[in-house]
């Protein structure tokens, strides 16, 4: 059976739509690309229209750039070196932003790229600048507590050391096996 109903002008017109009434949404924010230090942040901004629509945010790997939402707006905060994708949706409707985590400061990078590890008694730590270094045994004893600013060969016995390395406020700290 058709139903075929006349349209007058009193009788209201709904367009048809794809079920949630996203056709007409358009989402925009105010950066596509983004640099940032890590564990530091940054607020991100969707303009939609139209206003009133509630936008959803996410972050395609939240163990690099974390988000927290507040209507419109998301603090994105960098957590480790790497990419990840903010994307704001509103139905099937999404804008996006790149967002590339770097390290905060060249302190930080110097920590990450010290060469530490252990042979033949001995630990070697190959520094690319002045840090602090501590050796701790199993047993917890310190067995070097130094500042070194270039290549140092730490002599110790066969075994499990801890390695310490700071500097102003960054710390990194890794497991040595010397045999």
């Amino acid at each position: 059976m058709v139903n075929n109903t006349a349209v007058t002008k009193s009788d209201p017109v709904t367009p048809p739509s794809g079920g949630d009434g996203d056709e007409n949404v358009t989402i925009s924010l105010d950066a596509t690309t983004k640099a940032l230090p890590r564990l530091e942040e940054f607020v991100l901004e969707a303009t939609v229209s139209p206003s009133g629509k509630t936008v959803t945010w996410s972050s395609s790997d939240p163990t690099i750039a974390s988000v927290t939402a507040d209507g419109n707006k998301v603090t994105v905060k960098g957590l480790k070196v790497g990419t990840a994708t903010i994307t704001a949706k509103i139905g099937d409707v999404t804008a996006t932003c790149e967002v590339t985590v770097d390290f905060a400061t060249g302190l930080e990078e110097a920590l990450a790229n010290t060469e530490v590890f252990g042979r033949k008694g001995n630990i070697y730590v190959n520094p690319i600048q002045s840090l602090q270094v501590t050796v701790v045994n199993m047993i917890g004893k310190i067995v070097y507590n130094a500042r070194i600013s270039s290549y140092a060969r730490i002599p110790v016995t066969k075994g499990i050391y801890i390695v310490k390395l700071t500097n102003v406020g960054n710390t990194k700290v890794i497991k040595v096996n010397v045999y």
